[in-house]
């Protein structure tokens, strides 16, 4: 026969255990509240267990639960937990369990699994079947609620973030360009001026100035760039470009770095106007350009190799140096990553952030040894059909 406290206690246990589990905010104490009004309602051990935020699959019981399940219950609550299905005592499947283990459904997730264990061996009803599914419907959508509201503070807070992130990079972006910006500017007029007073170690100096003020330019750039990139800030503004004028234009604003290499640009007949970052692309190559000024002796040449096809756009910066080391090749577009035998100075961030630009834009860069002696970059971008050139008579 039921128990009396099974038929007069459901509906104003389900009652009050819906309010107080309304007013609840933190996640610790609604499962806390949980396990003792399903143990009071139902006079029995409740374990209530959720899934494991870095384990997939794996349910991690909470530690104010009072039924430490054994082995076998544990595997009764898992299968409930995959199947989304009751199990357990007093169910169609694995009825020989000590427990009932009831899937924690909100949606069409499964948030956990309810298990309790009477106290004596009588059957479970019909009545007690209904409130305890009633109670896992209850916990099921206050975890939900609980998760829905925690992921939308943490959206504001990643907004948030992100907002300060971005005004404290275009300070200090403006704060550090600034000052190297005048001192390009005065030297560029101290070298302009033609001062016959001036002997040849001022204008020494003045070079020195120049080309001390170009490399933190560009250590200050890949920095800004590689927080950009690590902060998702990074917004490639695609627009047609004419690749001759990108290879040209690179090699002409580093041109006193590569004073002492022969660059030989090779670019392929009919190359089609690609959807790229002209300014992106154009650090990309600068980068891999002055990497194989650091690591290829003076007099060496460079080619800069350009071609398409199969709907794919290829850059290849290639030199006569000696070469990568191969144990290298698997990190070399690792941050702060350097060779031992690399020499000194240097970050270790050109070639990260070549691979994070190419990367924004939709490509793929690799490096290799070529069979001929030398290293090998490969730039990859997709290629889509050219824009229509208006004619003439659209004018």
């Amino acid at each position: 026969m039921e128990p009396e406290r099974w038929r007069v206690q459901p509906v104003s246990a389900m009652h009050l255990f819906t309010q107080e589990l309304a007013h609840v905010t933190d996640f610790a104490d609604l499962l806390a509240i949980a396990i003792r009004e399903v143990g009071k309602a139902a006079q029995a051990d409740v374990a209530l267990q959720i899934p494991h935020e870095t384990r997939n699959g794996t349910l991690t019981p909470y530690f104010a639960s009072t039924w430490a399940l054994g082995e076998r219950e544990q595997r009764v609550a898992s299968w409930v937990f995959r199947r989304g299905r009751p199990g357990g005592r007093g169910t169609d499947m694995l009825p020989s369990a000590e427990g009932v283990h009831l899937p924690l459904i909100a949606g069409e997730l499964t948030v956990g699994v309810l298990s309790v264990r009477a106290p004596d061996a009588a059957p479970i009803f019909r009545s007690q079947q209904d409130l305890l599914e009633g109670f896992a419907r209850e916990i099921a959508l206050a975890i939900d609620r609980h998760r829905l509201r925690d992921a939308e503070q943490r959206a504001k807070m990643l907004q948030e973030s992100e907002r300060l992130s971005k005004i404290l990079l275009d300070s200090v972006s403006h704060e550090i360009r600034t000052p190297l910006a005048v001192i390009t500017s005065a030297a560029s007029m101290l070298k302009e001026a033609h001062d016959p007073s001036l002997t040849r170690v001022p204008w020494a100096m003045v070079d020195e100035i120049q080309e001390a003020t170009s490399r933190l330019n560009r250590l200050v750039s890949n920095l800004l760039n590689l927080t950009r990139l690590e902060s998702g800030h990074v917004k490639p503004n695609f627009d047609w470009c004419d690749v001759e004028d990108l290879i040209h234009g690179t090699l002409k604003e580093i041109e006193r770095d590569l004073a002492c290499r022969k660059v030989t640009p090779e670019i392929a007949e009919s190359i089609p106007l690609v959807r790229l970052d002209f300014v992106l692309m154009q650090q990309v190559l600068t980068n891999l350009l002055l990497n194989a000024v650091v690591h290829t002796p003076p007099d060496t040449s460079v080619q800069v190799r350009v071609s398409a096809g199969d709907g794919m756009l290829t850059i290849s910066v290639l030199d006569d140096g000696p070469g990568l080391p191969h144990h290298a090749l698997p990190f070399i577009f690792d941050k702060f990553y350097r060779a031992p035998s690399a020499r000194t100075g240097g970050t270790g961030l050109g070639l990260a952030i070549v691979k994070g630009l190419v990367e924004a834009q939709g490509g793929h860069v690799e490096a290799a040894n070529r069979p001929e002696g030398g290293a090998a970059f490969r730039i990859q971008l997709p290629t889509s059909k050219s824009p229509p050139v208006p004619s003439e008579a659209n004018y």
